[in-house]
């Protein structure tokens, strides 16, 4: 096991050793013509980088100057990079905005509550419901009332998405809204969520 940690250690810092060694023995001009040349590179940008291309390329540079001109020029570059994802970014969070903009005008409802009673209640209210099924579904209250030969208080809900078309809003034979397939008959208590 100690010969193993010892491996490890040796070899990472031979690894840190040679990655210390390139870092500081690379030339700055290589660093400098593989920068990204694109239009947001403004030109006094590109000035600099041109003057400090000539100032290490017409006198000989101490071993701390180097370092700084890399930093320098890796500074550039990565300002470069980042203002780049930035402006991304920024265009990515627009068309969200847009989307969800969309999204509201579209679904028309904006607040969302959680009734106390039956009384919070409308016709035409979008619900969340368990059905059933024990399937989780969205749908418009078509109907809100006693249903006949039941005690509880119930909601008929126009369904989005048909529960196997096992319902057609009509309870014991009675039709309370005609919705076939759509059309579905829950207790009060299973109401999840609604919107306004």
């Amino acid at each position: 096991m100690t010969a193993y940690i010892l491996w490890t250690v040796i070899t990472w810092t031979v690894k840190g050793i040679l990655c210390t060694c390139r870092f500081l023995w690379i030339c700055p001009y290589n660093a400098i013509k593989f920068l990204p040349r694109e239009q947001h590179i403004t030109e006094d940008t590109s000035r600099q980088l041109k003057q400090l291309v000539t100032a290490a390329l017409h006198k000989r540079l101490t071993k701390t100057e180097r370092e700084i001109l890399s930093l320098k020029t890796r500074i550039v570059c990565e300002r470069a990079s980042w203002e780049r994802r930035f402006a991304e970014l920024q265009r990515k969070q627009e068309e969200l905005r847009h989307q969800v903009r969309s999204w509201r005008t579209f679904y028309g409802p904006q607040r969302v509550f959680v009734p106390h009673s039956p009384m919070d209640l409308q016709i035409g209210h979008r619900v969340r419901i368990m059905l059933p099924s024990g399937r989780i579904s969205t749908g418009t209250i078509r109907f809100l009332g006693h249903l006949q030969g039941e005690a509880d208080l119930h909601l008929g809900v126009e369904l989005q998405t048909p529960d196997h078309g096992l319902h057609d809003g009509s309870h014991r034979g009675r039709s309370y809204f005609e919705k076939p397939g759509y059309g579905a008959f829950v207790p009060f208590h299973k109401l999840l969520m609604a919107w306004e």
